[in-house]
């Protein structure tokens, strides 16, 4: 979890599909972790997993980025296996030598059980 949280930059924003469904600030990656990690407690969710594939749309200046990635989000919810396909939209930014994350979206139908 380390490099995920470095990952972010300082005033990074992230939108996902559960409560509060925002995080924003120095925090936003730790504050979204320990939401994850509640909403997967209270829904019996377990072995969380995103599949990512080539980005479908992807477009830089060089200070900032735009990219889109197909997703597949896979997980077990009481014992069923279950996936989404989804996309995650991410804004990158060039902070000195690094690219960060400024902010990323999930986006994705609910799970359904797979067959």
């Amino acid at each position: 979890m380390p490099a995920f949280f470095d990952g972010h930059a300082a005033s990074a924003t992230i939108v996902d599909e559960f409560a509060p469904y925002i995080w924003a600030g120095a925090k936003a990656p730790q504050g979204w972790a320990e939401s994850f990690t509640a909403d997967s407690k209270a829904h019996a969710i377990t072995e969380p997993h995103m599949d990512y594939a080539a980005p479908i749309r992807a477009e830089s200046d060089g200070k900032s980025a735009y990219i889109v990635l197909p997703t597949v989000y896979r997980c077990k919810q009481n014992g069923r296996s279950m996936s989404a396909a989804g996309t995650m939209t991410f804004v990158m930014a060039h902070q000195g030598a690094d690219w960060k994350i400024a902010s990323w979206t999930y986006s994705a139908p609910a799970v359904a059980q797979d067959r």
